[in-house]
């Protein structure tokens, strides 16, 4: 869950919660947690988000929506839980674009994504 819908304030609390959660370095070298950072992706709005088409400029995905996982994944966290919501027509948990060629290749994820219950 977040913070809210704003994506600086998203991403400065994201930095600071995450390796919290996961992982104190005086207790043990391992995690003790595994964070998920969810929705993944463009899930925002009022009421049931199921089956929703978020219809979004390229833009405005990569200023406003992406940011706060981008940070949440520099932050440290080994999960991502796609959205329920399709984005521009193309379902969050099969959209080749966010889970492929964004957070794999250009922020080389190499943790797990898995899908919110129903959202596959």
């Amino acid at each position: 869950e977040g913070y809210g819908e704003d994506p600086l304030l998203m991403s400065e609390l994201v930095r600071h919660f995450v390796p919290h959660l996961q992982h104190d370095p005086q207790v043990s070298d391992y995690l003790q947690a595994v964070s998920t950072c969810k929705h993944f992706d463009v899930f925002s709005g009022p009421g049931n988000m199921v089956g929703l088409d978020s219809i979004v400029t390229y833009r405005d995905w990569v200023s406003t929506y992406l940011p706060p996982f981008q940070a949440c994944l520099e932050a440290g966290t080994s999960s991502f839980m796609c959205s329920y919501n399709s984005i521009n027509g193309v379902p969050s948990c099969g959209n080749d674009e966010l889970l492929t060629h964004i957070l794999r290749e250009e922020w080389s994820f190499d943790g797990y994504v898995t899908s919110d219950c129903g959202a596959v």
